[in-house]
This record gives C-alpha cells, sequence and structure tokens, in this order.
C-alpha cells in the first residue's frame, strides 16, 4: 500500500476555525465524562481557564494521513475504566502529516483523569458525529486507532503537555513500513502506532533573551541517519546567517526526547536571519555527519501555515519548542510545489502558548 499522499501546510490554521459548531471548550461543560465523582471536575464556568493544562498535538508518523483526536476519560493508568468524551474530534481542522495544532481550553480539571488519545484518520469522519459516536460507527485499528494512555496526574493544572504521535501502521496497511522508518521497535503484525509525552518548560529564565527546547520526534531522520553514519543522538543550534555565533540549544539528544529540561536561555535572532541547524552527533566527536538547516521563517510557515509574522511570532521573554519531525528522504515539495509534510522539518511552538477561542 502506497503510503498516504502529504497534505498542504496551508491547510493548517493552528489559531482558527473552520466554521463548525464544535464547542470552544475542549469538553462541552454538560457532558458526564468522569468515572470517579469525588475528583469532582468542575465545568467549563467553574473553573480558571488559564490554569488548566495546555495541550500541543504533533503528528509525527511517517506514514499516517491527516488525522484528528478524541480522547476517553477514566482513573485508571491501563485504561480499563476510560469512557469517549461526547465531544468533537479535534482539532477542528485535520491534523496533516507533519503538522502540529494547540488545542482549545481542556474546559475541566483533567489533573486527576487518565486520558487515553484515540486518532481517527480524518477522511473516515464524514458527519458532525461526537466522538463517542464515531467509535461506534467506524472500524477501530483500521479507521480509528487507541493510543497509549496517558496517566493520571500527568495533565496538571499550570503545564503545557506536548502530545506527539510516532510509529507506523501494520504492513499490511503500509507495505513500506520498516524498522528504518518506524523506529527499531518497529511490529510488522502490529505497526508500532505511539504517543509520546512531554511537558514543555514554562518558567522564563531571562525576559530579554529567548528560551528554547528541542523534541525530536523524528524516527526516519535517527533511522537514516544511523544506518548511514552509526550516529544515534543530534545536537541543535540557531545558526546566524551573518556570521554570528551559533546559539546552542542542546548538544547531545536522543529520539524522544525534549532536552535540555529547562529551556536554554539564548540571545534573541532576527527571525529573518536564522536557521534553526539539527546535526547527527558523531560519536568520535568529529564533525557532524549530517544535518538539517532550517530558517526560522519556514519553521514559523510549517507551523502556522501563514508565510507572514513570524517576527510578532517569535518575541524576546518566550519560551519555544522545536520539535524536528520528518524523513530526510522525502522531498520537501511534491505536485508542482505543494509541501510535502513527511519532509524533514521543524515546527515551533510557545511553551506557553495562546489558546484558540
Amino acid at each position: 500500500m502506497k503510503r498516504p499522499p502529504p497534505l498542504l501546510f496551508g491547510a493548517l490554521l493552528v489559531f482558527g476555525c473552520d466554521g463548525d459548531d464544535t464547542p470552544p471548550s475542549f469538553f462541552d461543560s454538560g457532558a458526564d465524562v468522569t468515572t470517579d465523582s469525588s475528583n469532582d471536575a468542575s465545568d467549563a464556568s467553574d473553573a480558571a481557564p488559564t490554569t488548566h493544562a495546555k495541550v500541543i498535538v504533533v503528528h509525527a508518523s511517517p506514514d499516517v494521513a491527516a488525522v484528528r483526536l478524541c480522547f476517553a476519560l477514566g482513573v485508571q493508568n491501563d485504561g480499563s475504566d476510560a469512557k469517549m468524551a461526547p465531544i468533537a474530534p479535534l482539532p477542528n481542522n485535520a491534523l496533516p502529516p507533519g503538522g502540529g495544532a494547540i488545542l482549545p481550553d481542556l474546559g475541566l480539571d483533567l489533573s486527576h483523569q487518565a486520558l487515553t488519545p484515540y486518532v481517527f484518520v480524518a477522511s473516515k469522519i464524514t458527519s458532525a458525529a461526537t466522538c463517542d459516536q464515531l467509535a461506534t460507527s467506524l472500524t477501530a485499528n483500521i479507521d480509528y486507532y487507541p493510543l497509549a494512555t496517558v496517566k493520571n496526574g500527568t495533565l496538571a493544572a499550570g503545564t503545557t503537555l506536548m502530545f506527539a504521535m510516532t510509529g507506523c501502521l501494520a504492513s499490511a496497511l503500509d507495505g513500506l513500513a520498516d524498522t528504518t522508518t518506524c523506529g527499531a521497535d518497529y511490529n510488522a503484525s502490529k505497526g508500532n502506532l505511539a504517543l509520546q509525552t512531554f511537558t514543555l518548560d514554562r518558567v522564563i529564565g531571562n525576559t530579554q533573551r529567548f528560551g528554547a527546547q528541542l523534541a525530536h520526534v523524528s524516527t526516519p531522520a535517527n533511522g537514516v541517519w544511523g544506518a548511514q553514519f552509526g550516529v544515534t543522538q543530534v545536537g541543535a543550534s540557531l545558526h546566524p546567517f551573518d556570521g554570528g555565533a551559533d546559539e546552542i540549544i542542546v548538544d547531545h539528544t536522543t529520539l524522544f526526547t525534549l532536552s535540555p529540561t529547562s529551556a536554554a536561555s539564548l540571545a534573541m535572532p532576527t527571525v529573518d536571519s536564522t536557521s534553526l541547524v539539527v546535526a547527527a552527533v558523531n560519536p568520535d566527536g568529529g564533525p557532524p555527519p549530517a544535518q538539517s538547516s532550517i530558517p526560522l521563517p519556514l519553521v514559523y510557515e510549517a507551523t502556522t501555515g501563514k508565510a507572514t509574522g513570524e517576527n510578532a511570532y517569535f518575541a524576546p521573554g518566550v519560551n519555544y519548542t522545536f520539535v524536528f519531525v520528518g524523513d530526510p528522504r522525502q522531498p520537501t515539495t511534491v505536485d508542482g510545489g505543494a509541501f510535502n509534510g513527511y519532509s524533514l522539518h521543524a515546527l515551533a511552538f510557545p511553551n506557553d502558548p495562546t489558546l484558540p477561542q
């Protein structure tokens, strides 16, 4: 089976809405979605929205088409008591391969809930049905896929979580999937779709500087660079085009890691004259055998689908997480210049983002 075609990032509107009737809150305040009344989850009108955990989602799978997400709630970390929330799938617009989105306010306190994400293939959603209705009308492991449960207590108040979907489908659904592309744990009969969960650093070290972390979720880069050069780590920096010194984000980090734990405090970059460089790290300390250099305006465009506005997006006194995603073997563009979301690129999100309305 051929890998699904890429979608344009122009279709990804992180802060916009598509005119549907999805409620502005993550959960409808009138819906009973808890399984443990002792937690007494507040409705959206009772809670202070700014204290709820914020959630950013990233589509980092090398072979899954555009998706939308649903969530089941319970208190057991194995997901055994989870009930599908009766909400519209999120985000409002389908999340394309290699894309990301900031979700609306959660609408209730999930700090004492375990959350099980379900990934729905966006093209299979052909009605305005809610998540609980879709789960009964569509076919599990064909039209949608459950991912590992996020443990009770993870979605703590005042935090920002990044969920990255990684891994591939079973070989029966994608004959091109293999361990180089999908990760060392790839299983041809079951696939290895997974959820990587990162808690982003929201502590501002210096209001005049630029905070940065790197989330490495590119299994293809890890596999390809590992096979070609024997490397399992990468480093990341901001590189000014005018010949100034590089600003180091992290020297060495591994796949499925957010580094550094506390955001690196860097000199504020000139956005249109700076690139993010992610380079393979030679185990012998020699020069990097491979690297990807992406100008910050392109990082911004890949993140938001917008061609301008990056100078307002990147600001001093804000921490950002750069997300390294995609496959170095894939072309950057396809079909007459359309951006290929499966290609190697980077996204960037504020660690304490403004939520879409």
